[in-house]
């Protein structure tokens, strides 16, 4: 799988977090955005099957 880097911005208090969970940021990062992903898609769904 390919890797992309990308510059983010959030807070220290989240970072701090983050790494106080998880020594692998990246990783954390990818999860994250994975869980995101996935719940933006089950929401569009819901919306389509409402309609």
């Amino acid at each position: 799988m390919a890797v992309v880097k990308k510059t983010v911005s959030i807070t220290e208090e989240i970072y701090k977090e983050s790494v106080g969970l998880s020594k692998n940021f990246s990783q954390t990062i990818n999860e994250a955005l994975k869980e995101y992903i996935k719940k933006r898609k089950r929401e569009k769904s819901y919306r389509l099957q409402a309609s």
